[in-house]
């Protein structure tokens, strides 16, 4: 997955969102992520390591998804998330 543009590390979304990854690793994973650990983790492996290609793509169509159920227009909200639609989710939907 690409990001279109850079996150500033004082953004409080940011913040609560890597808050919440940490919640969640801890959660998965039984234990404090450390700095070696990927904070965004594949969430099909038992063990921490980066998301793979299969959790991009659960991720770019969850967003395509909620944003039609919330009639946002879905190529708007991939750019929100500074996502590029590299695996095609806006033309797999209609």
């Amino acid at each position: 997955m690409q990001r279109k543009k850079d996150l500033a590390f004082n953004d409080p979304l940011l913040r609560d969102a890597m808050a919440a990854q940490s919640k969640a690793f801890s959660a998965r994973f039984g234990r404090e992520p450390s700095t070696q650990d990927p904070v965004f983790f594949c969430w099909h492996s038992d063990t921490p390591r980066a998301m793979c290609e299969l959790c991009f793509a659960e991720y770019e169509r969850a967003i395509v998804a909620a944003a039609e159920n919330a009639g946002i227009d879905p190529a708007r909200a991939l750019e929100i998330a500074g996502v590029d639609d590299p695996l095609g989710s806006l033309k797999t939907t209609h």
